[in-house]
């Protein structure tokens, strides 16, 4: 979708959108004409849901961009950089995910225990290890060099099991690193 741009007497300023079946992903920023680079915050990102409508996200973004028109923006490019650099981003970390989910189900399936230990400040400071007992989940966490926590989980089923425990390993590598 396009991006729209709008030059004042000491700054420009950009807008993006992006039409994702039900959803528009928006980007603004700005920057100094003597800069070369823009200036966008993360919270100028946003994502607009319309309830799986694809009708009204559409019409939601034809209402945005006639408004843009009038404010005199200027269509310079049909890319959107900054919102495609951003999901192609995503795409790549949810592809790690889907990894990780499936080598660390394929080792607890196999029986295995899954060992991590994560860096924090540059030394290594904490660890978690997970290992399947049946339908439960027996794990150990902690700092390294201190009393580790110890706890069991029981699921109806190991298939969820596996599964509940592929997803934590994730999600605590998406915080400090992969395991």
């Amino acid at each position: 979708m396009p991006r729209y741009e709008k030059t004042g007497r000491d700054k420009v300023q950009f807008f993006e959108y992006v039409l994702d079946g039900a959803r528009v992903h928006t980007v603004q920023g700005s920057r100094r004409l003597a800069d070369t680079e823009w200036s966008m915050k993360d919270s100028d990102v946003r994502t607009y849901g319309f309830g799986g409508d694809a009708d009204k996200a559409r019409a939601w973004i034809e209402t945005k961009l006639a408004a843009l028109a009038k404010q005199k923006l200027v269509l310079v490019s049909d890319a959107a950089p900054f919102l495609d650099d951003k999901h192609a981003a995503e795409r790549a970390a949810e592809e790690r995910r889907t990894r990780l989910r499936a080598e660390l189900a394929a080792q607890l399936a196999a029986g295995e225990t899954i060992h991590w230990v994560g860096k924090v400040g540059g030394s290594i400071g904490h660890f978690m290890e997970v290992a399947l007992d049946g339908t439960s989940l027996v794990s150990r966490q902690g700092k390294v060099g201190e009393p580790a926590t110890s706890t069991m989980r029981a699921f109806a089923s190991r298939d969820e099991a596996i599964a509940a425990a592929a997803q934590t390993f994730v999600h605590v590598s998406d915080y400090y690193g992969p395991p």
